[in-house]
């Protein structure tokens, strides 16, 4: 599952950022404090809807210091085989965006249990800049 555009509305410093990716490789590249973390954050909270679609997971939802001081924000993903949801806080909601992504998530978990067919497994790993500059070490913590 690869992203080929990502659609962001009033998302922390992003008033409207419509961002076509390029299928092998995009590089996010600025000053800081430019809204570099902002695009990929609202690329994590888009792609929390993934564990939100299988049985007895919940997903990653939107931070409340998430909104651009508007009662709306939103974030719209599109893969390059073409499909789409998105993620939205206020404004009109709109019925069956996650069907297309709850179908492919299904056909995962079908071919995991029927142990059919190789799997391509969506990773996504991202680390926030303020998880090294807030959060405490786990050794601190006592694991």
């Amino acid at each position: 599952m690869k992203l080929a555009r990502v659609e962001i509305e009033n998302y922390r410093a992003i008033e409207k950022l419509d961002l076509p990716l390029n299928p092998g490789l995009t590089i996010l590249h600025g000053d800081n404090g430019h809204g570099k973390t902002s695009v990929l954050s609202a690329i994590a909270t888009g792609l929390g809807s993934i564990p939100g679609q299988l049985p007895d997971v919940s997903g990653v939802g939107f931070l409340q210091s998430d909104r651009r001081g508007s009662r709306q924000l939103r974030v719209g993903l599109t893969t390059v085989d073409g499909i789409a949801w998105e993620r939205r806080v206020g404004g009109p909601q709109k019925r069956n965006v996650l069907r297309e992504l709850k179908e492919v998530v299904e056909a995962i978990v079908k071919a995991d249990r029927e142990g059919t067919g190789p799997l391509h497994l969506p990773i996504v790993a991202f680390y926030d800049t303020d998880r090294a500059v807030f959060d405490p070490p786990q050794r601190r913590r006592g694991f």
